[in-house]
């Protein structure tokens, strides 16, 4: 009996030592190590790598065959949209980030922030895009969006509407944006009048919000005109305050 047993224990040791093997091989041969990450622009490489530190050890091939990396980083980083995880041999991952593109940036006396579409907050004056697609927003306090991931929801469906109306007629113009008199409360927005400043110089007094389309047409109008001009004068303001007129005044040779 006591031969059998030795036999027994003595087979199951050698049939056991392929798994030992493999396990050890599956974790330490191949358990994550070296991470490469790229693509960054507005995230730091240390909220990537932070994200990623319970990873550390587990199966590199795994982690990138199941997109375990992809997914714990697009649910704690806001302002990314999408990853992509390449393994390489043995223990090695090469992160690709893919981030949120900036749409609107916003400034105020001590800060700067750049916002996504939906509102995800990309950055706070680190990097500033060097994108004349990107709208800015003078004058909202800073206070609004400090310490935040995303932007004020009816702030963001108050510019959304601005700014989507501007870039319908004027894709690809310089616009800045200024509301006088903003208050953002708890349940809303309100603001007195908009004001655009096209090209970093050119005011043009649009009023309040009413009749929005309307007036930013009038305006895509005139400067469709102006442009066709060949010596066209400098222009002083445009102001689109009264209701179907156009008013512009243009900069004195005197």
């Amino acid at each position: 009996m006591k031969k059998w047993l030795k036999l027994g224990l003595a087979l199951g040791i050698v049939m056991g030592l392929p798994t030992l093997a493999g396990m050890a091989f599956y974790r330490w041969a191949l358990g994550l190590k070296k991470i490469e990450i790229v693509g960054l622009t507005y995230t730091m490489s240390s909220e990537v790598e932070s994200v990623l530190r319970p990873l550390s050890h587990r199966n590199a091939f795994m982690i990138s065959a199941f997109g375990l990396a992809n997914r714990r980083i697009t649910k704690s980083i806001d302002k990314i949209s999408k990853v992509e995880s390449n393994f390489r041999w043995p223990n090695g991952l090469t992160i690709t980030i893919h981030e949120k593109k900036p749409w609107l940036g916003l400034t105020d006396t001590d800060q700067t922030m750049v916002i996504s579409k939906d509102g995800s907050i990309l950055t706070t004056g680190e990097v500033i895009p060097q994108d004349s697609s990107v709208i800015w927003v003078r004058g909202i306090q800073s206070s609004i969006f400090r310490d935040q991931q995303r932007l004020n929801p009816y702030l963001l469906q108050t510019l959304t509407h601005i700014s989507t109306t501007i870039r319908h007629f004027f894709p690809n113009d310089s616009f800045q944006i200024e509301l006088n008199g903003l208050i953002v409360g708890a349940t809303g927005v309100t603001y007195k009048e908009i004001l655009l400043i096209k090209d970093d110089t050119v005011p043009i007094y649009i009023g309040t919000p009413d009749l929005l389309r309307a007036k930013i047409s009038h305006m895509k109008t005139y400067f469709d005109y102006y442009s066709e001009l060949p010596t066209p004068n400098q222009i002083e303001y445009v102001d689109l305050r009264r209701s179907n007129r156009i008013v512009v005044k243009y900069v004195s040779n005197v």
